[in-house]
């Protein structure tokens, strides 16, 4: 019996609590006989303990999944409170937000799910979809509509595309001109201060390739309005059909 514990423990990989109800005999005992026989035990083990067949596996398993879990939002309501509290706190804070926003990007990239087709968001049904699901919390910011103002002095053509009315390949414009045929983008000083040129050039090009011409203004030129007015007047001006 004793080769056999050992045996059990250490070739059929079994638990030293399934040994022990197999010989009917303690768990201290036959874990102290281990160590005694120079036995390494390992970390715990259950393998023996619970012979559910496949089907039942299968049923814990998806148990556990979202909805299909009968404890699925079920939480009280304090833990609700918390919950969004936690929530609206991370969402509000930009470095936060930036930070998870980076780290997803990271493993769709990292998983294969960012280039072409496998890329959701260059789907303009989609994008369409999650601006629609956004549409409460989808508003132009300050900068963006002091850079609208100063473009309505040169041209009423242009609209802000904030609510994602017009999508190309799924990009969604600050603000555009449908009938001419132009966009100008709003790159912000933090959430565009890694871009290189190459970026802004390939930004151009997606436009260019739509038949839209792109003129992209940094948050930074707000500052000189007089400067800022003769550049968007010099593109709005010269590319105007």
């Amino acid at each position: 019996m004793n080769e056999e514990i050992i045996k059990l423990y250490l070739e059929d990989n079994l638990s030293i609590l399934y040994i022990a109800n197999k010989f009917n005999l303690g768990y201290k005992k036959v874990r102290n006989f281990l160590l005694k026989n120079n036995v390494k035990l390992r970390k715990k083990n259950t393998i023996g303990l619970h012979n559910h067949n496949e089907e039942t596996k299968n049923k814990m398993r998806v148990s556990k999944i979202g909805y299909k879990n009968p404890m699925f939002g079920k939480c009280s309501e304090a833990t609700k409170n918390n919950l969004k509290k936690c929530k609206d706190k991370t969402w509000n804070d930009p470095i936060k937000k930036a930070e998870i926003y980076k780290k997803a990007s990271q493993t769709r990239i990292k998983n294969g799910l960012s280039k072409g087709d496998k890329n959701p968001m260059a789907n303009d049904e989609t994008v369409k979809k999650w601006a629609a699901s956004n549409y409460n919390k989808l508003k132009p910011n300050k900068q963006e509509l002091k850079l609208f103002q100063l473009i309505q002095r040169i041209s009423n053509n242009f609209r802000l595309n904030t609510l994602g009315e017009t999508i190309i390949e799924g990009k969604i414009p600050d603000i555009i001109d449908t009938k001419n045929k132009k966009v100008i983008e709003l790159y912000g000083d933090y959430w565009h201060r890694n871009d290189t040129i190459e970026d802004e050039l390939k930004r151009e090009n997606l436009f260019k390739k739509n038949y839209y011409s792109c003129l992209i203004i940094w948050e930074r030129e707000l500052k000189n309005e007089l400067k800022l007015l003769e550049k968007l007047s010099n593109f709005i001006k010269t590319q105007q059909n």
